[in-house]
């Protein structure tokens, strides 16, 4: 078992001989090396410092870019202790490691800042220390007109193996890359904002009920919102072996109407659709929209892995959205058009992201959810599906009502309604998706072979359909046949 420090001398101290050993053995060019080049992106480490700023429950952040560093800056309420400054000087052994599914169980992210410096610099509390060599945390003095309630990150571009100046322009796109839907999933961040090159530019977020909308600067509209639901109370082994409840999520892109009503839209295919809190950016489960949980990531946190334990918080997202969808139904967001945003067969879905498709499909065939003509919802397997009488010619519900309908073919359903509600343009998400309910089918092919199969009780059934029809209706079934 590894024996922590007890004083910040004393890490001090076992950190300098740790680098020693290192450098004795050869290893620690290499070790900086592996440490430093883990993360694709250069700039990743700025998720780090989120990531940091939110486990201190932090509400507000900012990053302050210059010429020879980078600041950041947040108002967490947690500040830095002894067991911190051990994590993060440690290598793979941080207060979190115990727990695969935690947003920051590497520790070593926060690495990757020494691809640009090699002295970063911290003040928190009553801690104010400079990284050297990695690992060796030294004390350094408190900024002036410090705020005692914030925590500072400094990091000095000094770094012999990248320019100033390129350093400056690495961490410039990756802050200009961070999008408004980076607060979505957080629980704590509402508002980031950086400044470089005198431009100032601020993110944050209003919620409402499930509402999540995401403003940019002062603009009173938002840039987007989402439709977001949480499950707080999932179940899951850390990797000592402990139970701990863990949190996932949905969220559903929204945008107005012509009538200024919030629906569901689809995500486009180059927008993220998993995250691990921050969007995972090579991970594509092709789902139109958002997923969040604390997956077992790579290092990098791209991609997940195809694990036993991801795989049970995909089921428990697949569970939240079957447990909001009388949510969405009663509040006027499902309508034939929000079918599209769900997978189809037609998506070829990985093995791991199947189960979105087979539940839903389920849900849909044997709840009351599937959108009628009539306006109102019905299990699928109980309805029908039609289509015009003829070329540009009516719905065949124009001419064959439910109750007729109901008559035609002697149903005992208790529902008023069995025309399902076509999607408006065929081989569309919204069709394809009907299609995997397997719908049975009454349209113009199947009334033609219905007559031509007439015993005499259906006979009965169709003279007093026909003789309740008016000459304009029968009009119609005279240019259909």
């Amino acid at each position: 078992m590894v024996k922590r420090a007890r004083t910040f001398e004393e890490l001090c101290e076992n950190r300098i001989n740790w680098v020693s050993a290192s450098e004795d053995n050869g290893f620690n060019e290499g070790i900086s090396k592996l440490l430093t080049e883990l993360y694709p992106d250069k700039a990743h480490f700025v998720y780090e410092l989120l990531q940091n700023a939110e486990d201190a429950k932090a509400t507000r952040v900012a990053f302050s870019l210059y010429q020879d560093r980078l600041e950041f800056v947040h108002d967490g309420t947690h500040l830095f202790n002894l067991e911190d400054i051990d994590s993060i000087t440690s290598i793979a052994n941080t207060t979190k490691i115990a727990d695969n599914h935690s947003i920051g169980k590497f520790g070593v992210g926060f690495k990757a800042v020494f691809s640009y410096t090699k002295t970063p610099r911290i003040h928190s509390g009553k801690f104010n220390f400079e990284i050297q060599n990695l690992v060796v945390p030294y004390s350094i003095s408190p900024l002036e007109n410090m705020d005692a309630n914030k925590t500072y990150f400094i990091f000095p571009f000094n770094n012999p193996k990248k320019t100033k100046d390129f350093a400056y322009m690495e961490i410039e796109n990756g802050l200009c890359n961070l999008k408004p839907e980076t607060l979505l999933f957080l629980n704590n961040i509402r508002e980031i904002s950086y400044e470089f090159n005198g431009r100032c530019y601020k993110v944050f977020k209003v919620e409402k009920e499930y509402v999540v909308s995401l403003y940019e600067n002062n603009e009173e509209k938002p840039i987007s919102q989402y439709l977001r639901f949480v499950k707080n109370d999932v179940d899951i082994k850390t990797n000592a072996g402990l139970m701990k409840k863990l949190s996932v999520a949905l969220a559903y892109k929204l945008e107005e109407d012509k009538e200024q009503k919030l629906k569901i839209i689809p995500l486009n295919k180059s927008e993220h659709n998993v995250c691990i809190y921050f969007p995972a950016e090579k991970e594509d489960a092709r789902l139109r929209f958002l997923i969040n949980a604390p997956f077992d990531s790579e290092v990098s946190r791209a991609s997940i892995r195809n694990t036993e334990d991801n795989c049970l918080l995909i089921r428990e997202i697949v569970n939240l959205q079957i447990e909001t969808m009388q949510y969405l139904r009663d509040n006027g967001y499902l309508t034939t058009e929000f079918l599209g945003v769900l997978p189809s067969s037609k998506d070829n879905l990985s093995e791991m992201y199947q189960i979105f498709n087979d539940e839903l499909v389920n849900l849909f065939k044997t709840k009351n959810y599937t959108p009628t003509i009539s306006g109102d919802f019905c299990p699928a397997n109980l309805l029908y599906k039609g289509g015009a009488m003829y070329k540009n010619g009516p719905h065949i519900s124009e001419f064959i009502t439910n109750e007729e309908l109901k008559g035609l073919l002697n149903l005992e359903y208790n529902q008023t309604s069995l025309w399902v509600k076509n999607a408006q343009q065929i081989n569309s998400e919204a069709d394809n998706f009907i299609q995997d309910l397997q719908i049975q089918s009454f349209g113009t092919k199947e009334l033609i072979k219905w007559m031509d199969a007439l015993d005499d009780v259906c006979m009965d059934r169709w003279e007093n359909f026909i003789r309740n029809k008016k000459i304009s209706d029968l009009t119609k079934l005279y240019r259909m046949l």
